[in-house]
């Protein structure tokens, strides 16, 4: 295969489709690691998504190769429609959506009100003999001795 001029568009026009392709491989990976199923059987999921990936992928390169998407019967040409459209908009938004996300991070996590009154009595509530009283479970809680106290 030589890479000339026609050959070139008609990769370069699969590439953002690909992309979707592979996005969509990702979403179900991730979605399926959510169900809550045992490792070995994840792992067997895992390997049929990919074989699944590795034959539609070469299936859809061969007959774009052979013919456009864009000309391909409704059902294929949906499934490319809806990977262009995952691969050149969705994605591109979902990253930089992640990108955004650390500037969230530095905010304190919320508390439950059982830990925000433990953590005001840790803060407010201290005995003469260097205890904490933690009011949310009874429980006392000796702090750490001081530095260099062996």
């Amino acid at each position: 295969m030589s890479l000339e001029s026609p050959w070139l568009g008609v990769l370069g026009a699969i590439f953002v489709p690909a992309l979707g392709h592979l996005y969509h491989f990702i979403l179900a990976v991730n979605i399926t690691s959510g169900w809550g199923l045992r490792e070995t059987s994840l792992a067997r999921l895992r390997l049929v998504l990919l074989a699944i990936l590795v034959a539609s992928a070469a299936f859809l390169l061969a007959r774009h190769v052979r013919d456009p998407w864009w000309n391909w019967v409704w059902p294929l040409r949906a499934y490319a429609y809806l990977c262009l459209v995952s691969g050149g908009l969705i994605l591109p938004l979902t990253s930089l959506g992640l990108n955004a996300a650390p500037a969230r991070r530095g905010r304190r996590p919320v508390r439950s009100t059982r830990s925000r009154r433990a953590a005001w009595k840790r803060n407010h509530d201290r005995n003469g003999k260097g205890e904490l009283a933690v009011a949310a479970t009874r429980q006392r809680v000796v702090p750490a001795p001081p530095q260099g106290v062996g």
